[in-house]
């Protein structure tokens, strides 16, 4: 999975991390119709 990430896509990345599976799945939903390659 080696991509080239902008800094701000990066922070979303690690946000994600950071948060619950449930929570961090609900934003994933929204952030994949502006990321569609961030959630592959």
């Amino acid at each position: 999975m080696s991509r080239t990430v902008t800094p701000k896509r990066q922070e979303l990345g690690n946000a994600l991390d950071r948060e619950p599976r449930s929570r961090a799945r609900r934003m994933k939903r929204n952030v994949c119709t502006s990321w569609p390659e961030y959630t592959r």
